[in-house]
């Protein structure tokens, strides 16, 4: 009996036990979130404490999967605003909002107060369905968002008594923080202008403080002046690209040109801070080691900026902010070190760096995530750096009054005399107007005496040309004469041009003081500038010629012959511009188009200007491009002359661009090429041109391709193994893939170029030099590379009919060639008397318009079954 009475009481306790146990899993179980009851009195709320989030290690969980998941799986954001730092994770962020109006209808807006996120998606969810949902961020286009403003807003309604779930899936290359923040629409409004108005004032102080500094520089021609320029132009740049104002009112319509901003503004405060230090304290003679310090940090902060076109975004970023803090401390430190050893001019910038410091730090701790973010992390920075730039300006104008005070001591012993006062007078003014190596007049004369000229009359119809020679190889002079030798043969040439300029018709004269007429300026570097009425002469092209002619044959110069070589830009009035600095920056950008083109005259013009609109823009859009996908690929056949067949295509690139039409090669290649874009256009020609010719070759027979290469391509590191991934990713042999690549490019960096063409040919990829015969290339390096085959340029085959000294030139290449081991391909034949003589030539392959124009890979396959269907031989005439 006391067995069964105590198993009775086991069984009641145990049941008691398990009713306990289902009914703590059931509380347990039912998600209790954190909500945030709001009604029309709440204007404004921070939503730190009512955020609750998921770390996504792969960026894998997609909305559906988040809503399953459990309480347990949400973490509780500890912050006031969630910071993780820059992390490469994605988060998954949540936030219940209930209306506890029973009768009213609200509207609110809700705000992500970073406009740095890279990719914002926000999902509205009620009862378990997504009922909204919207991508954004700042590599989205900013038109694209629902309210366009610097922040991220998403406008919300709110029934009476209605609750929903917001989620946000956030990631970013940098620091990855979620400010958020739910308002009152108008309330917002007032205080968002007000927040702009503040910042506005601190841009503006920057701002004057750059045109005050900038006045004053172009006034002293001093470095630092010039370097404080920078550095707060640089630093106006970040807060103001970081704040979301350049992307809202600038660029709105290109994410990457704001992404660039920040990648070049921040290394560019580290860059211009340390020139600054350098300059401005003197540290070479005064503090050494601070001195060789900033070396380094200069050199890594336009690193950083160079680095800005190829690296990503997370690791530059990082460093940017890293070595930020790094100058930022350093600056603290070597004020104190030179006030104490007397340097005064330390005073003004050991103050300024003491408010700079404390806010830097704070904002770089606060975006590796150690801190978090709060008022004084995002905007502690504009007081501080306010402070900061007039307290530099307070610096600078110390050092001008002392330097100031200096002159004036020197000059007063030097007014002992009258006369004295006045020799010393005009040599001043003849120092600050003449060049002192050669005596002729410099820069700043002949912009005197352009304003001269230009007050006068007679030039409005027909106008001024300026001529500018520069001296191409006076470089290699100074290094094989030294500089002082250098200089007399320099002073030499000017002045032997000089004598030869007063001989031509219409020459303006720059100086003429009463013993001699000087008709050319000496410019900074190695460059003379000679202005031409056009009333007078207008063979302006003839008289160019004429002074390069003065430097034909190599000047005698201590038993040494010399060639200096020159290269002439013309740029004409008012065409070109209405000053003389509008004139030179033109034939200076004539003179280097001239040497990159290999000529010796060249006239400027807005078409070969690699400065213009159009280039600009399609500097951005040829990257649009790529990633929409906008390119074609067209293809060229390439015959066997033996076989008598089709043996393989040669890939050329095709731009349509929806504004200009079409872009030929020779336009944007080079664009790309400046800005990095060459490497992506690369792996999207070769990655369209192998998927072509594998589908090709697994219907038909085993044919080659050709794809152009830059020299550019040659320097990535990872060329090679982009070769390999995409030969192996469509199981094309590598010896279907020949890679064309100029002489002149491969003699940009002739050593890398052999390493990197040798690894390519290791692996089986067929090389070929294009367009030979127009590059300067030597065979005894051509040699050396692994070629294939050799490309003889259009240039000379399609003169061989009648030009003999082309049939000549082409026939010795081939049987050249030949002896060396190489295959011959023939471009550019456009006619049957070609095609038969360069067959008799002995030429291996033909490609040309007589044959077939390029064709789109749909158009070519209706071209080779219509020449033969089985085995598409050549049709010959």
């Amino acid at each position: 009996m006391v067995a069964f009475i105590r198993f009775k009481m086991l069984a009641i306790v145990l049941l008691f036990f398990s009713v306990f146990v289902s009914h703590a899993y059931a509380e347990n179980s039912t998600e209790h979130k954190k909500v945030l009851s709001f009604d029309q009195a709440m204007l404004e709320q921070a939503l730190g404490p009512y955020i609750e989030y998921i770390e996504d290690p792969q960026g894998e969980l997609t909305i559906a999967d988040i809503l399953q998941q459990t309480p347990q799986t949400w973490s509780e954001n500890k912050q006031g605003t969630p910071n993780f730092g820059y992390s490469s994770s994605t988060y998954w962020f949540r936030i219940s909002l209930h209306n506890i109006s029973q009768n009213e209808t609200l509207s609110r807006f809700l705000v992500v107060d970073y406009p740095l996120l890279d990719r914002l998606e926000y999902f509205r969810v009620k009862n378990g369905q997504v009922i909204d949902q919207y991508l954004t961020g700042d590599k989205l286009p900013f038109n694209q968002r629902l309210i366009e403003h610097r922040s991220f807003i998403f406008p919300l309604n709110f029934s009476a008594n209605e609750q929903s779930d917001i989620y946000f899936r956030v990631n970013s290359g940098g620091a990855v923080q979620v400010p958020l923040t739910i308002w009152e629409p108008q309330h917002y409004f007032i205080n968002d202008q007000t927040e702009l108005v503040r910042k506005s004032v601190f841009y503006g102080v920057l701002s004057v403080m750059v045109l005050f500094n900038l006045f004053i520089f172009f006034s002293l021609r001093e470095a630092p002046y010039f370097y404080y320029v920078m550095f707060v132009f640089s630093f106006l740049v970040t807060q103001v690209a970081m704040h979301g104002v350049t992307y809202q009112y600038l660029w709105p319509s290109y994410p990457v040109v704001q992404e660039m901003a920040i990648l070049l503004a921040v290394p560019g405060c580290v860059l211009f801070t340390s020139l600054f230090s350098r300059s401005f304290l003197s540290l070479a003679k005064y503090a050494p080691r601070f001195d060789l310090f900033f070396k380094i940090t200069a050199f890594l902060g336009l690193l950083n900026i160079l680095s800005a076109f190829f690296l990503p975004y997370r690791l530059l970023t990082t460093t940017a902010v890293f070595l930020v803090a790094l100058v930022c401390i350093a600056c603290i430190f070597v004020g104190p070190y030179l006030w104490f050893k007397g340097h005064k001019i330390a005073r003004f910038f050991t103050i300024a760096w003491m408010c700079m410091v404390v806010t830097t730090t704070l904002l770089a701790l606060n975006k590796f995530g150690i801190i978090p973010y709060n008022y004084l992390t995002e905007n502690g920075l504009l007081l501080g750096s306010s402070l900061e730039a007039v307290l530099l300006s307070f610096a600078l104008a110390d050092r001008l009054n002392r330097e100031r005070e200096e002159r004036w001591d020197a000059q007063r012993q030097m007014l002992a005399e009258i006369r004295q006062r006045h020799d010393i007078e005009e040599s001043i003014l003849y120092d600050a107007t003449h060049n002192q190596l050669t005596g002729l007049p410099n820069r700043v004369f002949i912009e005197n005496r352009f304003s001269e000229l230009m007050a006068g009359e007679g030039f409005e119809q027909e106008g001024l040309a300026l001529i500018l020679v520069h001296f191409d190889r006076f470089h290699e002079v100074n290094k094989t004469l030294g500089h002082l030798r250098a200089d007399q043969l320099l002073k030499s040439v000017c002045l032997k041009i000089s004598a030869r300029a007063q001989e031509l018709t219409g020459i303006v004269d720059v100086e003429n003081n009463g013993q001699q007429s000087l008709g050319v300026a000496f410019i900074e570097g190695v460059s003379i500038a000679v202005l031409i009425d056009k009333q007078k002469n207008k063979d302006i092209t003839d008289t160019a010629e004429a002074l390069l002619d003065v430097l034909s044959t190599p000047i005698e110069y201590e038993g040494m012959a010399i060639d200096v070589g020159a290269s002439i830009g013309i740029s004409h009035y008012p065409q070109h511009g209405a000053d003389v600095d509008a004139l030179l920056s033109h034939s200076m950008i004539a003179v280097d188009v001239g040497v990159h083109r290999g000529e010796r005259v060249t006239e400027y013009s807005d078409d070969i200007n690699p400065y213009n609109s159009r280039r600009l823009t399609l500097m951005g859009d040829l990257q649009n491009a790529v990633n929409n996908d906008l390119l074609e690929l067209y293809f060229q056949p390439q015959v066997n002359c033996k076989q008598n067949k089709v043996a393989g295509f040669e890939a050329l690139l095709r731009w349509n661009h929806p504004l200009y039409g079409f872009i030929p090669p020779d336009e944007f290649i080079p664009i790309a090429e400046k800005t990095g874009t060459i490497n992506v256009v690369t792996e999207w020609v070769l990655d369209k041109a192998l998927s072509s010719i594998a589908a090709l070759n697994n219907s038909h027979h085993q044919m080659t391709v050709s794809v152009n290469i830059s020299a550019v391509n040659l320097k990535q590191k990872q060329f090679l193994l982009l070769v390999q991934t995409l030969l192996n990713k469509y199981q094309v042999s590598p010896q279907l893939l020949i890679l064309e690549i100029t002489e002149t490019a491969m003699m940009e960096d002739p050593e890398n170029a052999l390493l990197v063409l040798t690894a390519l040919n290791q692996i089986g990829v067929k090389l070929s030099i294009d367009d030979f015969g127009t590059g300067h290339s030597s065979l005894s390096y051509i040699k050396q590379l692994p070629v294939h085959e050799i490309k003889i340029d259009r240039s000379f085959v399609m003169e061989m009919d009648s030009d003999k000294d082309d049939a000549i030139i082409v026939k010795t290449t081939v049987n050249m060639c030949h002896d060396l081991g190489y295959e011959v391909v023939a471009e550019g034949v456009e006619t049957l008397t070609s095609l038969d003589t360069l067959k008799a030539m002995g030429c291996d392959y033909l490609q040309g318009y007589y044959l077939a124009r390029p064709l789109p890979m749909s158009e070519l396959l209706v071209w080779l079954h219509k020449q033969h269907p089985e085995g598409y031989r050549l049709v010959s005439g």
